[in-house]
């Protein structure tokens, strides 16, 4: 499986909660550039025992774990759970929120903004490129935009098309609640959930108003936005740092998107 030219990076699961262990899978794969590789011989001791490990932790899921034929069933039969000695494939202890289109009716505001913001360079941007690009971060937004316009994506062009759309978007009336998003948030409060809101927007317009539109319920300080994450949607790093945050397992989240991505 491995040769002189290729490396393994360790990653393990931590006992205790990820926050207090620097060998946290978050971080791991949040930051893979970072991560400690380790050059391995494929005939190497070491690399025996990683395959060892590998195998004894794979027949361990499988004996606590359900058959996808049977989390199917489950799921989308309604059939009674098979085994008392095999617990659910999932088991969520944090709903991760999506700002935009999930808690606030704002894609309108940034449709007209990046709509705005491209005309002033002469370029167009219509209704469903808005929804297309939608949960990227606003960068990522325009080099993918001007990637598919043909446009070199020069610094220069990109820092003006980024202060235009946040002139406009800023300006623009503040946009409502979506429908259903309180009484959302309350039923998931009320479920036993914690809560984190993960939004590619670097902007507090919005994540500035949870403190009051959510009263004791959401806090501006449960969001992780643009500016805390170097990779946006769809990349996982702005969800496995809210995981992180929330001293939890990605596999023990769910999250809450209007996104196509």
């Amino acid at each position: 499986m491995f040769d002189e030219i290729e490396a393994v990076s360790a990653f393990y699961e931590v006992l205790s909660i990820p926050e207090e262990s620097s060998g946290s899978v978050y971080k791991g794969m949040a930051d893979s550039s970072t991560s400690s590789c380790l050059w391995v011989s494929g005939n190497s001791p070491l690399t025996s025992h990683v395959l060892s490990q590998a195998k004894h932790s794979m027949a361990a899921l499988r004996r606590v774990s359900r058959s996808w034929d049977e989390e199917e069933r489950v799921l989308f039969d309604n059939a009674p759970w098979p085994g008392s000695g095999k617990p659910p494939c999932i088991t969520p202890k944090v709903a991760l929120l999506d700002l935009d289109g999930v808690l606030y009716d704002s894609m309108p505001q940034y449709q007209d903004a990046w709509t705005q913001a491209f005309a002033s360079e002469k370029l167009p941007f219509g209704p469903q490129d808005a929804w297309k690009h939608e949960s990227r971060s606003g960068r990522d937004t325009v080099l993918t935009h001007l990637g598919e316009l043909g446009v070199s994506p020069d610094g220069e062009l990109i820092d003006r098309i980024l202060r235009m759309k946040a002139e406009v978007f800023a300006a623009l009336p503040a946009p409502p609640l979506m429908p259903g998003a309180l009484d959302l948030v309350k039923q998931l409060k009320e479920s036993g959930l914690s809560l984190r809101v993960v939004t590619g927007s670097t902007s507090t317009k919005l994540t500035s108003r949870l403190d009051s539109d959510f009263r004791g319920l959401l806090e501006g300080a449960q969001a992780i936005t643009g500016s805390q994450i170097r990779a946006g949607k769809p990349h996982p790093e702005p969800y496995l740092e809210a995981c992180f945050h929330e001293s939890v397992y990605p596999h023990e989240a769910i999250a809450i998107e209007n996104s196509p991505l």
